[in-house]
């Protein structure tokens, strides 16, 4: 908690209400390229597009791989922090989509972050603080494929509201969690992704254990759901255990933070 007695969660949804208030009211996305399949990509990883269209060559585990300057808990991650070069050097290694952050007052992320990553041509999640559907249209508008919707901030009448906007617009949304009430809230709602983060929005704490524990209620409430493991996965035995039960995971933090990110790719993840 703050001096003030306000969480950090509690002060960046407030940012983000006055932030929608400035979003304009006619974003027109009817000439934008229709979004890439970032479900498709998930649950048939490949990492590349096989020719021109959407269809994934399956090979391995689907790796999200994240463009982030900077967090709450760690201050500056990367000074030479250019979305673009990341991304392909990401999509190189065998990425299988690309998430950006986009939120400027707590993760000095920007909305153009989208675009630049999207070059690679893999599909590219728009990580930010979603509560209305003007931001899923932002997203679109400036190029993310995907949303991140976080259960925690939203009702279950908001949740599901969201993420059948999302789906309208061609965006299927990665659904995060972190308890097994906040899972089945997702469930009920009809997720298809849902992320369980290793670390709570409140205190910060990280449970490396938490998306196992989740992974068993999920398998019995939404079978065909994929599960996409987030924060904290910073060594190969790590991942190699979570590899039993997750679907996929988010990383970025322990890339980021590598001088070479090729360098920090290979001794995570090895050759791919």
């Amino acid at each position: 908690m703050s001096a003030t007695g306000t969480s950090l969660l509690d002060q960046i949804v407030a940012a983000k209400k006055a932030e929608i208030a400035r979003i304009p009211e006619d974003l027109d996305i009817s000439h934008a390229p229709p979004p890439r399949n970032f479900y498709k990509a998930l649950k048939n990883p490949g990492g590349r597009l096989a020719g021109s269209g959407q269809s994934y060559i399956p090979t391995q585990k689907a790796i999200i791989a994240e463009c982030k300057r900077a967090s709450p808990s760690m201050g500056l991650i990367r000074r030479d922090y250019k979305p673009a070069a990341i991304a392909e050097v990401y999509a190189s290694q065998g990425a299988t989509c690309i998430s950006v952050l986009t939120d400027q007052n707590f993760f000095q992320g920007d909305l153009s972050h989208l675009k630049e990553a999207g070059r690679c041509g893999l599909p590219v999640l728009r990580k930010d603080f979603i509560i209305s559907r003007q931001q899923i249209l932002e997203g679109r508008f400036h190029g993310a494929d995907s949303i991140l919707l976080i259960v925690r901030l939203l009702s279950d009448s908001d949740l599901s509201d969201l993420l059948q906007y999302g789906r309208d617009l061609g965006m299927e949304p990665l659904v995060e969690v972190h308890s097994e009430e906040e899972l089945r809230r997702a469930c009920g709602a009809g997720a298809r992704i849902i992320g369980v983060n290793h670390r709570d929005l409140d205190t910060l704490v990280m449970d490396l254990s938490l998306s196992e524990r989740l992974a068993s209620i999920l398998r019995t409430l939404t079978p065909d759901a994929l599960m996409v493991a987030e924060s904290g996965i910073e060594k190969p035995e790590t991942l190699r255990h979570m590899s039993e039960y997750a679907d996929a995971f988010l990383i970025g933090t322990s890339l980021m933070r590598s001088p070479s990110i090729e360098m920090g790719w290979k001794a995570l993840f090895g050759a791919r």
